[in-house]
């Protein structure tokens, strides 16, 4: 009697069980995540950026604002217009967008940059006529006075960059909260983004730095990082040992179509020395024949 195999299907039948469970789990919402605002007013130059980044991320799912034209999935993405959208804080919305949602749902964060994020918040609510934006940590006009300070400590071990934003407003340097800081590395056509990061109560703003980024000879990399508003704003540069070590290859120095001569193509001398070869042979053997024409008629 041959007794089926019953172990295949049923580890089977965990892995999709893991694996469906992995793709629906999404970090939990706390109520620091609910109460978190904007670092930023909510304008309409806000709002029409905010509506770029909707219909290339959001509008396929979620449909027209006030339409509700939205996909038919299960379970439906709803209209954002509606008021059990806008009956979330802004801190729930941002939260969803960066995160995701259930099983559709994508995560954003590694997709579009946090003001991006924040621009589809701002875009939502124009949505609700009542909504009013809440004024709290709002940087732009709380915390930011002018006597800004932008520090940066480097740890190269770690692959890290820590920035630290104080403002004076009597005298005193205090930490900025809930600031949005840009970090980016100068390249010889401009600037590389490496991220944007929020300080925390501190101040502090964190940055992982890949691993990847050619720097000089000496692994240097010149690090430029910003912080502010339109009329409040600070940027520091700073030499950073965070690159790859990568030395600097001379293009003279190697074999191409643009050098110098004893710098081309070996291919490309020694088709050049053979053509002259056999010219210079076709040359001689007409001289010779020239030459036996010349002795004939002597004769």
């Amino acid at each position: 009697m041959r007794v089926k195999n019953i172990t295949t299907p049923f580890f089977l039948l965990a892995f999709l069980s893991i694996s469906v469970g992995l793709m629906s789990q999404v970090k939990p919402l706390t109520d620091s995540d609910k109460q978190k605002v904007a670092a930023f007013k909510f304008t309409n130059e806000s709002q029409t950026r905010g509506m770029q980044q909707y219909n290339n991320n959001c509008k396929s799912c979620h449909g027209d604002p006030g339409k509700k034209n939205y996909s038919n999935l299960d379970p439906i993405p709803g209209d954002p217009a509606s008021a059990e959208y806008q009956a979330l804080t802004d801190g729930e919305m941002f939260f969803y967008i960066t995160n995701g949602k259930g099983q559709l749902m994508p995560m954003f964060a590694n997709a579009i940059s946090e003001s991006q994020r924040w621009d589809i918040v701002a875009y939502i609510r124009s949505f609700n006529p009542n909504y009013i934006q809440a004024e709290v940590q709002l940087a732009s006009d709380v915390n930011l006075s002018g006597a800004l300070r932008l520090k940066l400590d480097v740890f190269k071990e770690e692959k890290r960059v820590v920035a630290l934003l104080t403002d004076s407003t009597d005298g005193v340097q205090k930490p900025i909260k809930s600031a949005t800081i840009k970090l980016s590395v100068k390249r010889q056509f401009g600037n590389l983004n490496i991220g944007e990061s929020q300080t925390n109560e501190l101040g502090i703003a964190i940055f992982d730095f890949p691993v990847d980024i050619p720097g000089n000879e000496e692994g240097l990399l010149e690090l430029i990082a910003f912080a502010g508003n339109e009329s409040k704003e600070i940027s520091v540069s700073q030499l950073a040992p965070l690159g790859l070590t990568v030395v600097p290859t001379k293009l003279l120095e190697q074999r191409s179509w643009f050098n110098i001569n004893k710098k081309a193509p070996l291919w490309l001398i020694i088709s050049y020395l053979s053509a002259l070869a056999a010219v210079g042979g076709i040359l001689l053997y007409v001289l010779l024949q020239l030459k036996k024409i010349k002795e004939m008629n002597k004769e």
